[in-house]
């Protein structure tokens, strides 16, 4: 995934200019910046959902999973039948949906809806929803908001040892909860 010389405006304002961004197989990043500086607008045109206004954007894979601030998951279902919902589409063995429901420690979560959950068991679903087809690059916008200290630390602990790629966006790399030497930091800002 890379973009070369990318821009993008919302009306006649540039939310960013001239950027240059990759993200290789394998690699880890965290996008850093600000609210409003334009890290939700990147993921959504790595993932081709926005178009540049100038420049390119390059994606040689359709592996992608996506999760934005805008809940993708169906509110009146369960966390279980939306990740079997999701699988299905995938094509992807219940044993895979079962080792990301313990690799996140949701299973308590599995038959309550979505609707009736808290922020940090939806955004712990919303993940999974995004994992569970095991694509080989992970986009997550905001992964650790709404979450306590122990959620943290087991979603850092699913992103080290995720085997693809992950880029995932932040206000503050303090919040961040991975180790620093196996991640790049991009800084985002107006």
């Amino acid at each position: 995934m890379e973009c070369f010389g990318v821009g993008k405006k919302w009306g006649t304002q540039w939310v960013f200019r001239d950027l240059f961004f990759h993200l290789k197989p394998q690699e880890k990043k965290i996008l850093v910046g600000p609210n409003g500086c334009g890290k939700t607008t990147l993921l959504r045109l790595l993932t081709g959902l926005l178009r540049p206004d100038e420049g390119r954007v390059t994606s040689t894979c359709e592996d992608i999973g996506l999760m934005l601030c805008d809940a993708l998951l169906y509110p009146r279902l369960t966390v279980r039948q939306n990740l079997e919902f999701n699988s299905v589409l995938y094509g992807v063995k219940s044993q895979s949906v079962d080792e990301i429901i313990d690799a996140l420690d949701i299973a308590t979560t599995l038959d309550k809806t979505v609707n009736s959950l808290s922020q940090g068991a939806r955004q712990m679903a919303e993940i999974a929803r995004a994992a569970v087809h095991r694509p080989k690059f992970l986009l997550l916008d905001e992964p650790f908001a709404y979450l306590d200290e122990e959620k943290r630390d087991q979603l850092a602990q699913f992103l080290r040892r995720w085997d693809g790629a992950v880029l995932i966006t932040s206000q503050s790399a303090k919040m961040f909860k991975c180790d620093s030497g196996s991640w790049s930091v991009f800084e985002v800002g107006r």
